[in-house]
């Protein structure tokens, strides 16, 4: 076998660490902002719902990238391997220079096309925080390649270690340039850019430097490769286009919240960051699906695929559900962490008791199957039906629910559920139907 239960556990648990430094600094990132009103709050919630959005371009990029790396060494053929990681290095690094100037020329028609109905104050913020944060896009993608290749290669405890000095710098920063300096939210996306900056060369050197099954080095260097790069495209595009549209899903149902008002986008915000929380081994462990499927299907063995992948979600249900009540249980002096006026931790607390019981009952088959999925290259089902299922019930079922019958933020929260509840459906009836077992991606 491939992976043992043991092999498991030590790929799952550095990436839990991980997921748990990346949570935790978010809400780090949003508690110190807070401290400069709800307005600055919630213009960096408005600017991160557009900047993730160009985020998911090239962070499905290093999916396919990560897959084509792991089935190539499932096979044994490390320097396929190392082409393919040098290529996703400079794919991604080039998307994502573009992204990131994009974002600055576009910035203003952007914000202004979108939430042009916010107040000033809030829109201010999020210019200001949008203008810094598209500098640091270059260096978020090297980064998260370097990631992928090494969650590929199974060495998530170097990826730990530098996620915890990038997320370091980024509070140190944050208590600098907020606290000290008085820099607002800009402050806090100049934090962010200089940590970036230092993650994305740690990871490269580390990668350049290190023995690995792998020559990144030797990969860097290679000209450029059009059938490596067309069978990272042939994965990634589709999870592309897949992460887009539901980024785009969520910007317009955002712009439905912020009609709502400021109490509701920073409600909202506050909810979102800390529903990150209830997801951490969820999240986590949808990463190493896609590695841990990679490589055994990269050996030619499903059916090892299909046991590790029932492994993987047992662990991730039960932990789920044992964080949600634990989330539950200490709601009070985790909202109070954000400085909220009293209607807006009411709503906060509304949203989040609806999250905890959806989020353990249902956030694993919805998140963490797909993943396993996209590990054995069926990336178009995936695409297809995440598309249709945000459109119907995410989009559609907002529009129902929060204007139609006047719930309000608390109708778009439901619409996610419901988005959430016929994903797991699909994705389930398709992994028992085992369709993903004949996929090829090394052709």
């Amino acid at each position: 076998m491939l992976f043992t239960k043991r092999d498991l556990g030590r790929l799952v648990w550095p990436l839990i660490g991980e997921q748990i430094l990346s949570v935790t600094v978010g809400m780090a990132d949003t508690v110190m902002v807070a401290y400069c009103g709800e307005a600055a709050m919630s213009g960096v919630a408005l600017s991160d719902s557009i900047s993730f959005l160009l985020l998911q371009v090239f962070a499905a990029l290093c999916t396919g990238g990560a897959v084509v790396v792991s089935q190539h060494l499932g096979r044994g053929d490390g320097e396929s391997a190392g082409r393919a990681a040098g290529q996703l290095v400079w794919v991604t690094g080039g998307v994502a220079l573009v992204m990131g100037g994009a974002g600055l020329i576009f910035r203003v028609p952007l914000l202004h096309g979108i939430f042009g109905g916010v107040e000033q104050a809030v829109m201010d913020q999020a210019l200001a925080y949008f203008t810094v944060i598209s500098f640091s896009f270059p260096f978020l993608g090297v980064y998260n390649a370097g990631a992928a290749l090494l969650r590929s290669i199974g060495a998530t405890n170097v990826s730990l270690w530098i996620a915890l000095l990038m997320n370091g710098i980024n509070v140190a920063g944050n208590a600098l340039l907020i606290y000290g300096w008085g820099m607002g939210a800009a402050g806090a996306a100049l934090a962010s850019l200089v940590a970036r900056a230092v993650a994305a060369v740690a990871i490269l050197a580390f990668l350049w430097h290190r023995h690995t099954p792998f020559s990144l080095r030797r990969g860097l260097f290679c000209p450029p490769q059009a059938r490596t790069v067309a069978t990272i495209l042939r994965i990634g595009v589709p999870s592309g286009i897949e992460n887009g549209m539901f980024q785009i899903g969520k910007l317009l149902v955002q712009r439905l919240v912020a009609s709502f008002g400021t109490v509701a986008i920073a409600a909202n915000a506050a909810a979102g960051n800390i529903a990150c929380i209830a997801t951490i081994p969820g999240s986590a462990i949808s990463l190493a699906l896609l590695s841990v499927v990679g490589r055994c299907m990269g050996a030619r063995n499903p059916d090892e695929a299909a046991l590790d992948t029932k492994r993987l979600l047992k662990a991730a249900f039960l932990s789920m559900l044992a964080l949600n009540v634990g989330v539950w249980l200490l709601l009070g002096p985790i909202v109070g962490l954000y400085n909220l006026s009293g209607p807006t931790r009411e709503a906060t607390v509304q949203l989040m008791h609806w999250h905890c019981v959806f989020a353990a009952l249902l956030w694993t088959p919805s998140f963490c199957l797909p993943s396993a999925l996209r590990g054995a290259g069926d990336v178009s089902f995936t695409m297809k039906v995440s598309i249709a299922s945000m459109w119907a019930f995410r989009i559609g079922g907002s529009y129902v629910l929060a204007q139609g019958l006047g719930l309000g933020v608390l109708g778009v929260w439901m619409a996610i559920f419901l988005d959430w509840g016929f994903r797991a459906i699909l994705f389930f009836i398709r992994f028992k139907q085992g369709k993903w077992r004949t996929r090829e991606v090394l052709r």
